[in-house]
This record gives structure tokens, C-alpha cells and sequence, in this order.
């Protein structure tokens, strides 16, 4: 089975064979240098690796506090024994909280930015004459859809990549919706495609995800979102399971990953059952 959003290292993937329409290259230009434009102000506002030091602060302060819980002794005794950690992980703590103020205040302050403003609304009215372009009607759902990185044994079978620059897994957002038979996906530049009738089952799959990034406007930690169980680790949202959608197509078949918290809209469009992971040992009926 073939993951159709899975990203391979020589950067094609899948889904390419599936692609039914695509914007001109004209408007692909206007939004990517849009698009570049926000990127390059948000970097130079908060630069990565700002992110990279609040990441490594707060993960080696987390390391010393779960060093210091794990011993058997009391706190006092443990202070008398080891009281570098208690130093270290201090430092790495009032570190981290000052980092994560600091570009707390930063990006507050540059979405208050009357040029930054101008250019994001740029890029979205370029974003919706892409949608035009592509013809994506007005009641579609938007989800995520994983995009690992994968790679293909002796035998063809693909297996998740190693990720060389950090251990989570990209998240694209998608507009799903139905268009003659064909179950779509577009995202900002082309729609994939495949026959609704060959999408067949949906089943949940308990593995621990980090995302790449966090596509939507109210926080992972929001009322709406708390029924997933995310979690902030390592700098990303982390999910514990997400949904295998597999498509037969012409004797193939494909695997569409969606994150736990899209689901239920990906099912609107699809109202398939979810079946639940078959247990270890246990033969299919």
C-alpha cells in the first residue's frame, strides 16, 4: 500500500499521478513570491533559531526536573548530592521563560505591523484566485492530511523515512469536496484526485505523531480541540492516533493519513464507519 501525500526524498511523491487540475504557472509565481514575502518578515522577526535555543532550553530543563523526580531520596538530600541539576535546570528554566516571552512579544508585535498586515492579506488574495483558478467550490471542508517521508524496500512496499530534520511529520492543508465522482483534495496549487467509489474504509491507528506545524485558528489546547488529546512536545502539537483512509484504485491501493481532530470533517464528505486497529494476533474475518 502507497501513502498518496507521502513525500519521497527525492521530493516527489504519489499523489502526482493524480493530479486533475493545476493553476498556471503565472498565478503559482504571484503566490509563492506572496507567500515569500510573509515567510521572510516572520523570519527576520523571529528568527528559527530563537525557536531552536526555546526548544533546547525547556527540553534540557525538563530533562534535569525528571532526573531529580526519579531519585528515591529526599529533595534536600538530592540538592547535597547533585546540586548542579538544580542550577542547571534553573538556568535552563528561566531561560526558556524568557525566550518564550520574548517571542511572544515579538510575533504580537508583528502581527500589529501594518506592512506585515498588507502582505499577509496579499498572499490570501492570491490564495483565493488560486481556489478560483481551481475551481474549488464554496462548500468544501478543509482538513490536514499527513505527508511523511517515505521510501520503497527491494520489494516496492513503502515504509516511513527517517526524518534528518527532526522527528515529526508534515501536515498539509486541504480542501476535500466531491467533483464528478472523483474525491478531491486541492491544495493551494492543484487538485488530486480519485474515484469516490474506490475509497473503501477508514480505520484508526494508534501511533504517536508530532506535526510539523499547527494549521488552525484556534489554539491545539482550545475547547474545541480537547477531545484529541494534543499535546505540545519538543516545540510541536503531538497526537497520539490518527486515521488510515484507503482508496482502491484500478488494483492498487492508497492511503490517505488524516490527523484525529480532522476526521469527522473528512467524514461530512465521506460518511464512511471508522473501524477500530485490529488487535495483535487477532485474523481478519
Amino acid at each position: 500500500m502507497k501513502n498518496l501525500f507521502g513525500i519521497k526524498k527525492n521530493d516527489t511523491s504519489t499523489y502526482e499521478n493524480f493530479v486533475l487540475h493545476q493553476v498556471s504557472e503565472q498565478t503559482e509565481i504571484a503566490l509563492e513570491d506572496a507567500e515569500f514575502e510573509v515567510q521572510q518578515q516572520a523570519q527576520k522577526a523571529v528568527p528559527k533559531w530563537l525557536n531552536w535555543l526555546l526548544t533546547g532550553t525547556a527540553f534540557g530543563a525538563m530533562i534535569c526536573v525528571a532526573i531529580i523526580a526519579r531519585t528515591d531520596l529526599p529533595i534536600a538530600e538530592t540538592y547535597a548530592r547533585a546540586p548542579y541539576l538544580f542550577y542547571i535546570g534553573g538556568v535552563l528554566g528561566v531561560v526558556a521563560i524568557a525566550l518564550y516571552a520574548y517571542i511572544f512579544y515579538k510575533n504580537k508585535k508583528l502581527k500589529q505591523n501594518p506592512e506585515f498586515q498588507s502582505n499577509v492579506q496579499n498572499a490570501q488574495n492570491k490564495l483565493a484566485t488560486s481556489k478560483l483558478e481551481l475551481g474549488v467550490p464554496a462548500d468544501k471542508v478543509t482538513i490536514d492530511v499527513l505527508c511523511p517521508l517515505v521510501k520503497e524496500n527491494k520489494k516496492g512496499e513503502e515504509k516511513r523515512a527517517f526524518n534528518i530534520n527532526g522527528n515529526f511529520v508534515a501536515n498539509l492543508a486541504v480542501d476535500v469536496y466531491v467533483e464528478d465522482d472523483n474525491l478531491c483534495f486541492a491544495d493551494s496549487v492543484k487538485v488530486i484526485a480519485v474515484p469516490l467509489c474506490s475509497v473503501k474504509s477508514i480505520t484508526k491507528v494508534k501511533k504517536w505523531t508530532a506535526l510539523a506545524c499547527w494549521n488552525k485558528d484556534e489554539k491545539f489546547n482550545s475547547k474545541t480541540y480537547k477531545p484529541y488529546k494534543l499535546f505540545y512536545y519538543e516545540g510541536k502539537v503531538n497526537m497520539r492516533w490518527h486515521y488510515s483512509v484507503v482508496a482502491d484504485v484500478w488494483g492498487e491501493e492508497y492511503e490517505i493519513q488524516i490527523p484525529n481532530y480532522d476526521i469527522e470533517n473528512f467524514r461530512k464528505v465521506v460518511p464512511l464507519e471508522i473501524q477500530e486497529p485490529q488487535k495483535k494476533g487477532k485474523k481478519a474475518e
